[in-house]
């Protein structure tokens, strides 16, 4: 991951104030918490430039195989799902999941200096998917959002694809609270996130840990998987 970082006390104090608020979504479950747990890690995102350089994975040829066979469900999941999906808008998101698995094997094939060119790929893939996802779950985000989103993918892709997520799991927790269907792949959901976000950390804190990449590509796809009920909601009748 290697991000390039704001440095010193500003990022110290974000990194406290996202613990306190992960604590108190332990502690009382309530969307109040949640929705400040997930400002203070888009806060600790929003210090962070683009991603720059190669990366920290890939350390031998075993984990670069097993990195680039991971991102094989993403290619599986995003043409299932363009598949099933009856509306436009969930057709594109599944178009994009594959776009993701592409973007990733790209990342993990690559070396030397074409190692930060599928590294860049790799996280604007991220970004475009994560947009459409947004637009498949309520087609009424405006498209003044959906055209600052692609304006500013070049520059920041993380800040665009926090952004999304944030927002969709405001959404995703609102409908769930109204709809029981929802509610399990809800869990499901969150749980692969928040797993998944501690690989993402563990890598950047540990970067020679064995296979957390392959690890948090396998929990994302699980993730991903479990947002489909949610967008086969907007399939028309």
């Amino acid at each position: 991951m290697s991000l390039k970082c704001a440095d010193g006390d500003d990022r110290r104090k974000q990194g406290s104030r996202l613990r306190r608020h992960i604590e108190s979504v332990g502690k009382t479950g309530s969307l109040q918490d949640l929705v400040e747990a997930s400002k203070s890690a888009l806060l600790l995102l929003g210090s962070c430039c683009h991603p720059k350089g190669p990366g920290v994975c890939d350390h031998n040829r075993v984990e670069r195989v097993v990195n680039i066979a991971t991102s094989l469900p993403y290619l599986y999941l995003g043409q299932k799902i363009a598949r099933r999906r009856k509306s436009k808008a969930g057709r594109l998101w599944g178009a994009s999941i594959a776009g993701v698995g592409v973007g990733s094997m790209a990342f993990h094939s690559t070396c030397g200096d074409w190692k930060p060119i599928g590294r860049a790929f790799d996280y604007r893939m991220i970004a475009v998917s994560s947009t459409m996802l947004l637009r498949a779950v309520d087609p009424r985000v405006p498209k003044a959002a959906l055209y600052a989103a692609c304006a500013l993918m070049p520059f920041q892709p993380l800040i665009v694809t926090s952004t999304n997520i944030l927002a969709l799991e405001a959404m995703f927790h609102k409908k769930a609270k109204h709809n029981p269907s929802l509610r399990s792949g809800q869990r499901r959901h969150l749980a692969a996130g928040a797993v998944g976000a501690a690989c993402f950390g563990i890598e950047d804190i540990q970067p020679k840990f064995p296979f957390i990449h392959a690890a948090w590509h396998l929990l994302s796809t699980y993730g991903i998987a479990t947002t489909e009920p949610f967008v086969a909601l907007q399939d028309p009748a």
